[in-house]
């Protein structure tokens, strides 16, 4: 037997480090095994539920259950998530880009200063409105961080409950938050302003702005009928689906007509909350801020444990 590496007992799993050979003796003589493993799905899988195996993530953290979220986590959260998490401690869960955009583009307008701070640099994942999504991701960190906080604002949801307590779950009363830009004001401002800025000087400003202006009717005018001529719901309703059925194709069409390119996609649309009139500006904008913030003030960065 000499020379030959020493075998593990049947069914167990080592990882080799380099302190090996000065952890050895002391493991030994208690009779217990290390296991070094860094983010390994297979070796905790393995030795769960047989085998008492604790987290170090600022301090011990024992997972004695083979059904644990961090277990069920470990394909789908990197190590950088739980440093944002622990740096942040909360998480900001949104259906795309554009929201987390317009959200800040909006707080900004509206001088919300609360609201400004938490959304400055938020640990924010982007999950497409699915609900599950949001529990694994949140309660797979939550093994690590057990007073990880989390708010979730969604599109509105026709069918499943929004109860995923301990997140604090938020939905759009109107069909999403692109609808909240959306209105006729909003897009006659929007060429206003734009035409202002693209004129070579006062003298020809106006005559620009007058272009713009009937391009933008005219867009407006053409999607409006097209889509009145399939049954869709009217551009303005709170039900229309108000970026893809309606803004997409008003801006391709507005832009065609100046012989310009496409300077709207969808990840700009978070321009327009600078041209909403103040009077359309809807009260719940804010309130979906002050909840937002609420979370992130009372979240506690760091990882301390309670």
């Amino acid at each position: 037997m000499s020379g030959k590496p020493r075998k593990t007992r049947p069914g167990r799993s080592q990882l080799a480090t380099s302190g090996e050979e000065s952890n050895e003796a002391p493991t030994r003589e208690s009779g217990s095994q290390n296991v070094a493993a860094s983010h390994s799905e297979v070796v905790l899988n393995e030795v769960a539920g047989r085998e008492v195996v604790i987290s170090f993530d600022g301090g011990p953290n024992p997972i004695d259950d083979g059904e644990s979220q961090v277990l069920k986590a470990l394909n789908g959260i990197s190590f950088d998530q739980y440093y944002q998490a622990q740096q942040t401690g909360w998480v900001l869960y949104l259906k795309s880009s554009t929201d987390l955009s317009i959200l800040q583009a909006f707080a900004a307008r509206l001088g919300h200063e609360r609201s400004i701070r938490a959304l400055e640099r938020p640990f924010v994942k982007y999950v497409h409105n699915q609900l599950t999504a949001v529990q694994h991701h949140f309660h797979g960190l939550r093994e690590a961080l057990p007073v990880l906080r989390g708010v979730a604002l969604f599109d509105r949801l026709e069918s499943e409950s929004s109860d995923i307590a301990p997140i604090e779950c938020l939905t759009w009363r109107r069909r999403e938050i692109e609808n909240y830009v959306c209105s006729l004001a909003t897009l006659e401002a929007y060429a206003t302003g734009t035409a202002e800025d693209a004129s070579a000087g006062p003298l020809f400003a106006a005559s620009e702005v007058s272009r713009r202006q009937n391009a933008m009717r005219e867009a407006i005018a053409e999607v409006e009928s097209a889509l009145m001529t399939v049954g869709k719901e009217s551009p303005w309703s709170a039900d229309s689906k108000a970026s893809e059925e309606f803004l997409d194709p008003v801006f391709a069409s507005y832009f065609k007509r100046l012989d310009l390119p496409n300077l709207m996609a969808k990840k700009s649309f978070y321009e327009l909350a600078e041209y909403v009139p103040e009077t359309e500006i809807d009260p719940e904008i804010h309130e979906k801020l002050d909840a937002i913030a609420d979370v992130a003030e009372i979240a506690t960065p760091g990882g301390e444990r309670t």
